[in-house]
């Protein structure tokens, strides 16, 4: 009988830590999940989409080369760490966390390169300098499997 008593001791300790774990862990998910909704950011260092830009960004002189930006985020924002955004054929960032914001310079070729994603995502070319010439640019690309090219860089 003493057994069965220590048994049911021991039994209802462990019990009770695992609903502690439990509920320490639904705390976490739940305060992951809020986080955006009050002004949490995870990480920290990196801008998200639309942060911090002006819908008109002039292009800009910097020791004799005019430069422009240029700002492309994924539909829905979903995370594309494997999809690079290529100026003149380099590796010049990713879409990990959904969106880029890039400095460009006369006569730059924009592509990016989705090759390594069987599926379709649409990338959304959102915001650019206001010099920028936009007849040579798309506003969206849609791919799946392949480089597509954004087009070159031309200034008003």
């Amino acid at each position: 009988m003493a057994d069965d008593k220590k048994y049911f001791f021991i039994l209802r300790r462990g019990s009770i830590w695992l609903a502690i774990a439990v509920f320490i862990l639904l705390a976490i998910i739940f305060a992951a999940q809020a986080a955006p909704y009050i002004g949490w950011t995870a990480p920290f260092s990196v801008s998200q989409r639309g942060e911090n830009l002006d819908p008109a960004i002039m292009a800009a002189q910097e020791e004799d080369s005019l430069f422009g930006t240029v700002s492309i985020h994924v539909k829905n924002d979903i995370s594309v760490p494997k999809a690079y955004l290529l100026i003149n054929g380099q590796k010049s960032g990713d879409f990990a966390s959904g969106s880029i914001l890039v400095r460009v310079y006369e006569g730059d070729k924009l592509e990016i390169d989705a090759s390594r994603y069987e599926h379709d995502i649409i990338f959304d070319i959102d915001n650019m300098s206001a010099n920028i010439e936009e007849n040579y640019m798309s506003n969206r690309l849609l791919l799946n499997n392949e480089i597509g090219f954004i087009g070159t860089v031309h200034f008003k």
